[in-house]
């Protein structure tokens, strides 16, 4: 599943033209984290503490949070 997980990370990092260099200089609450954060929780099975920490995003419960109020602008 991690694998997996990757390969989502990559290419949404490649659609945006984005590097791991940027991932990790941008804001933890950027939209596009937000974005690729949302996409992990719906197609894996990684943790919260695990893409927190992949995608440079502060906590798992800052991260929980962001996708909260994400889905809420959804509607």
């Amino acid at each position: 599943m991690e694998a997996r997980a990757q390969r989502i990370i990559d290419k949404e990092l490649k659609k945006a033209g984005w590097s791991e260099q940027r991932l990790a200089k941008e804001r933890k609450g950027h939209p596009l984290k937000v974005k690729i954060a949302s996409r992990l929780r719906q197609e894996t099975t990684m943790s919260l503490k695990w893409i927190a920490d992949r995608l440079k995003m502060g906590t798992w419960t800052y991260l929980s949070l962001l996708l909260h109020n994400s889905r809420g602008k959804e509607k």
